[in-house]
């Protein structure tokens, strides 16, 4: 429908796999580093390792929603599987960013 606010097409562009991949980071990883330490691992767990994966599942899923792409193409899966690796890494990049600036905003009042 044209009136609906989210599409497959509005979920699947940029902006909005960027505001996901934060949003996903802030509400999870305080429960990641709780679940770390009740496994008995002192460190916590990197917000770079949670945010790359946020982002490579958010491209996996993308990339699988879009049939054409999937099997009209299916004979370069190197091809998909290298830009699939390349959305996320640059989707994570900005999410780090952004989650580092939300962070420092949160520390000064």
């Amino acid at each position: 429908m044209n009136q609906d606010f989210l599409t497959l097409d509005n979920v699947g562009n940029f902006t909005f796999q960027l505001f996901a991949v934060v949003a996903a980071t802030e509400f999870s990883k305080r429960f990641i580093n709780k679940v770390c330490k009740l496994k008995g691992k002192e460190n916590k767990v990197e917000t770079e390792f949670i945010v790359f994966g946020y982002s490579l599942i958010l491209s996996i899923i993308k990339t699988l929603s879009d049939s054409k792409v999937l099997w009209d193409n299916f004979c370069n899966g190197f091809i998909n599987i290298l830009l699939i690796f390349m959305n996320a890494l640059i989707i994570s990049y900005l999410s780090t960013a952004s989650y580092s600036k939300i962070i420092e905003n949160n520390k000064n009042p």
